[in-house]
């Protein structure tokens, strides 16, 4: 794919890149999560070739090194998340892509379904809602911590996922038959037409079965207690687990990283202080944090569910509204705004 300009050429092509006369040089690259070092030897070949790399990453745990490694003025890295340590010469911005994948379906072809679906200032059977999903280190802890629960209406929990190996040679919890038996944690429609990768007809929408709205356990559970996708420190990588939330109208408590809500409320969305203590956020530790996050979900568990459902009307809905405006097609805007600058 080539983008013209008055001036000069981007290219998207490495080959096409080299060949070109153009003065003014840009390239727009993707890395490959699962052999890096290609991608490195890329990057070092171009480095000093060109005015602007464009790095577009859907992922960040896969690539973090190489934001630290490749911290340099002629690099944009736009990613699905923030990073938590000092950037001094290349610059980051955030997509997040999977956030825009669910967030997009459910408002503009799958809004029927909010309303038809939910009642969340209705109170429920349980307080929280808990998806584990795969074994990482975050929700192996948030399991422990919640076995010296006693109540049983409290936390209404899932089940780890059982790993699959897809025909790509990945290996992919999100399809083994175990992870998607019928059930409240699936909604009906999921299993229909799903292939390898997960992607399934839902309504007549083309979609991941991980980004679907689990309406059923929402209809039984008050609030989410979510355990993010990463809880590095280094970075706070945003997706589909915490907008499938907000487009419910719940209030979350998260198990992350460090500053996770900091940075959701850096693009604009509303947490819970005031009604909950969110000082945890600022912890450190990981496992300080989680404890005292876990905490104050067994506190909430303890107060009226309708006077918390009453309070976090302003807050829920001012999420639901503002997953409207995330920015779409980052490197569309920022490849733009480069040639601007050049054309004046």
């Amino acid at each position: 794919m080539t983008v013209k300009s008055k001036q000069f050429d981007i290219f998207y092509n490495e080959h096409e890149f080299l060949s070109s006369n153009n003065n003014i040089k840009v390239a727009v690259l993707e890395p490959n999560y699962f052999n890096v070092l290609p991608f490195k030897n890329q990057l070092d070949r171009l480095l000093h070739k060109c005015n602007c790399i464009f790095v577009q990453s859907m992922e960040f745990r896969y690539v973090i090194d190489l934001v630290k490694e490749y911290d340099y003025k002629n690099i944009v890295w736009i990613m699905g998340g923030m990073v938590n340590y000092p950037i001094k010469n290349a610059r980051i911005v955030t997509e997040c892509h999977f956030a825009l994948n669910v967030s997009y379906a459910y408002i503009e072809e799958l809004a029927h379904l909010i309303k038809e679906k939910t009642n969340p200032f209705k109170p429920k059977e349980f307080m929280f809602d808990v998806f584990y999903g795969s074994k990482h280190r975050n929700k192996l802890f948030t399991k422990k911590q919640l076995e010296k629960v006693n109540k049983p209406n409290f936390f209404l929990e899932g089940s780890f996922f059982n790993n699959t190996l897809n025909k790509t040679g990945e290996y992919t919890d999100y399809t083994h038959p175990d992870n998607c038996k019928p059930g409240i944690w699936w909604e009906p429609e999921i299993l229909e037409s799903m292939d390898d990768f997960g992607r399934c007809d839902y309504y007549g929408v083309s979609m991941l079965n991980v980004l679907i709205v689990p309406f059923q356990v929402y209809n039984k559970s008050a609030y989410s207690l979510v355990c993010e996708s990463s809880s590095d420190n280094d970075y706070v990588f945003i997706t589909e687990k915490i907008t499938k939330p907000m487009l419910a109208c719940r209030l979350f408590i998260v198990i992350s990283s460090h500053r996770y809500l900091e940075r959701l409320q850096s693009l604009g969305f509303k947490t819970f202080e005031g009604i909950i203590d969110e000082s945890y956020d600022q912890e450190i530790d990981d496992h300080t944090r989680w404890r005292k996050a876990i905490e104050q979900a067994v506190w909430l568990c303890n107060q009226p569910q309708q006077e918390v459902l009453k309070k976090i009307v302003p807050i829920v809905l001012h999420n639901l509204y503002h997953l409207k405006y995330l920015k779409h097609n980052q490197l569309s805007l920022e490849i733009e705004k480069f040639v601007q600058s050049f054309e004046g």
